[in-house]
Parts: structure tokens; C-alpha cells; sequence
């Protein structure tokens, strides 16, 4: 099966849902990052896979307090190859002089599952899985999911997502914001997933996911942080029982989205590329982009150049593996 590229973050369901709530401005979020001050676009904290930048001069870098804010680096992230070009590619930096053009390197991976195919997990991490569920079930209570669809409902899981957030330093008030409007304001559109892992109605995880077109999109997810449910592994239980969820429904894809984290591969996932684009945006934008360019040459790592290079397997070193939204 070939992986979708028509995903739900670039579809016009979910693009009038962001117009709809006025998400769309300012466009830039800032962070600083080893001394630098990177310009990440504000959307990339409510999607995943964004969309490739046009050649040309960049943007104004308007943040939510800067009108012309100043930085470093302009960064665009979580994009795949499946929608650009290679003469989309060698078009990004016409009309820039040398020291304003891009350069393109690996981001991080994209794990995916495959659900037409019979799965081929790793036998071991399942088992001990499905032996935790039973301990869990035996002590505590058998674990279930639940949905939030009423808005008081909604409201509820939103006081659960964030407290557990927040003692993990996972949520800013920017991203408390931007999530609180976007789950909790107008209807909420039947492909968003308001999920709850829950024993005897005790939160043990609670999630915000999609599901659009056979594909089941893993967006973000937060434990409770009480240490009585933590030694049974509520955060890979949530998986499983969402994996299974969307065969029974006859979903085709599972997507944990971006991220290289290990417990995705008890499931042993395909895993695709994810690229970034960053622009020098300063002198000292401009001498870091240079070092960290031949960081990655000498050290071979996944740079794109033309033509495309996307190999699906491959398993490359994330470039920044710390410019993350929180979220995914």
C-alpha cells in the first residue's frame, strides 16, 4: 500500500476549521535554541506535515507580539517529499542572494503502520502489554476508552490534557491557547478525536487524534502523572487499544506522525523521512546555518538535494531533534 499524501492537515475540512476560528494569524512562533532565536511556523503547533515553503523572499516574520519580529533562523519543518518537486527544490532559493538561501536536511522520521497487511509487531513488547492490561484489570479495573463529544465533555478532557501537560512542562500559553480554542470552540468536526484512556472513570491518558479517510492520525497524547498507574504502562496500552479501535472500524493507516520515539517501534512501523527547510534570517544566523551545514556533510547525514531523496526506509539523525511543538 502506498502511505496517503492527501493527509488531513493540508484537506479543506481542516483548513476551514482553522479559518473558521481565526487561526491563522500571526503566522510565526518564536524559540530559542542553543543561542539562536528560530522563527517556526505557528501552525506546526496544531499539525503535523506542513507545507513546503515558495521560492522566493521569505514571508514577514510577524509574531503574536512582533510586528517584524528578528531572527535567526526561519525554520519550516515536518515536510514530506511526496509533495514537493525537484524543481520545487532548486527553486527556493532563485531570486535570493547566496546568503538568504535555504538549506534542506532531515528533520526526523514519520512511523506509519500499514493496517491491510497482517501486523508484525514485536512479539515480546505486546506480550508484556497485554500482561500489564490483565494486572491492571485485576487490581485496578479493566481500562477503556472513551470519547468527549458534549462540550461539557470536551471541556472535561481539556482539564485533564493540560493538568498532565503541565506537570510534564509540555504546554506554553501560547499552545494552551491555540489548543483550547481549536478543541474547544464551535462544533467539533466529527474526524477530531477526544480520547480517554480510563479505569473505573480515573483518567490514565488522554489524547487529541483524527481520523479522516481511513487514515488514524496520532497526534498527541499525555499520562497521568499518578504514580499508582504508571508501572503499568498506560501510554503503550493507549496505542494498542488505538490500533485495534481503528482495524475494528476498517482503517487502513495508523500514523504516529513525527517523532523518533521508542516506543513506536514495538510495533515496528515503515518509517518515512520528514525534511526541513531552514533560511538564515541574520549574520549570526547565517555563520550557524554554514556550521551546522557542514556538520551534517561530513557526518553524511540525510540532506535533500535534486533529485529527490526519500528513502522510506531509512532511518535517519534527527537535525534538531529538539525543536519540538510539545505536541507531537
Amino acid at each position: 500500500m502506498t502511505y496517503p499524501t492527501n493527509n488531513i492537515f493540508t484537506s479543506s475540512k481542516w483548513n476551514d476549521r482553522i479559518a473558521a476560528l481565526n487561526l491563522l494569524s500571526p503566522t510565526f512562533t518564536t524559540l530559542n535554541l542553543y543561542g539562536l532565536k528560530l522563527a517556526l511556523l505557528r501552525s506546526g503547533i496544531w499539525v503535523d506535515f506542513e507545507e513546503w515553503p515558495k521560492a522566493g523572499p521569505l514571508p514577514p516574520i510577524r509574531t503574536a507580539t512582533k510586528a517584524d519580529a528578528k531572527v535567526d533562523w526561519v525554520v519550516y519543518r515536518k515536510l514530506l517529499t511526496e509533495q514537493t518537486t525537484p524543481e520545487q527544490i532548486e527553486n527556493l532559493g532563485q531570486s535570493l542572494p547566496f546568503y538568504k538561501r535555504p538549506f534542506v536536511t532531515a528533520y526526523t522520521t514519520s512511523p506509519y503502520l500499514d493496517l491491510t497487511q497482517p501486523l508484525n509487531c514485536k512479539k515480546s513488547a505486546i506480550a508484556h502489554i497485554y500482561r500489564t492490561e490483565r494486572k491492571l484489570t485485576r487490581e485496578v479495573g479493566a481500562p477503556v476508552l472513551r470519547e468527549f463529544n458534549t462540550p461539557e465533555e470536551r471541556a472535561e478532557w481539556f482539564e485533564w490534557y493540560v493538568a498532565f501537560q503541565r506537570v510534564q512542562n509540555r504546554i506554553s500559553d501560547e499552545q494552551y491557547e491555540i489548543l483550547k480554542k481549536w478543541t474547544q470552540d464551535g462544533e467539533k468536526p466529527e474526524w477530531m478525536h477526544l480520547t480517554g484512556l480510563m479505569v473505573n472513570d480515573v483518567p490514565l491518558a488522554m489524547g487529541l487524534f483524527y481520523y479522516s479517510d481511513g487514515v488514524f492520525y496520532y497526534f498527541s497524547s499525555t499520562m497521568s502523572p499518578d504514580p499508582q498507574y504508571r508501572k503499568y504502562g498506560p501510554g503503550k496500552l493507549f496505542v494498542e487499544k488505538l490500533i485495534q479501535q481503528t482495524i475494528t472500524r476498517g482503517g487502513r493507516t495508523f500514523d504516529f506522525l513525527q517523532g523518533e520515539h521508542n516506543y513506536k517501534a514495538h510495533w515496528n512501523p515503515t518509517n518515512r523521512v520528514l525534511y526541513q527547510c531552514i533560511y538564515p534570517h541574520s549574520p549570526k544566523g547565517l555563520i550557524a546555518l554554514m556550521l551546522f551545514k557542514l556538520k551534517k556533510m561530513l557526518r553524511k547525514d540525510n540532506v535533500l538535494t535534486t533529485p529527490l531523496e526519500a528513502p522510506a526506509q531509512q532511518d535517519p539523525t534527527p537535525a534538531f531533534e529538539n525543536i519540538q511543538s510539545g505536541l507531537g
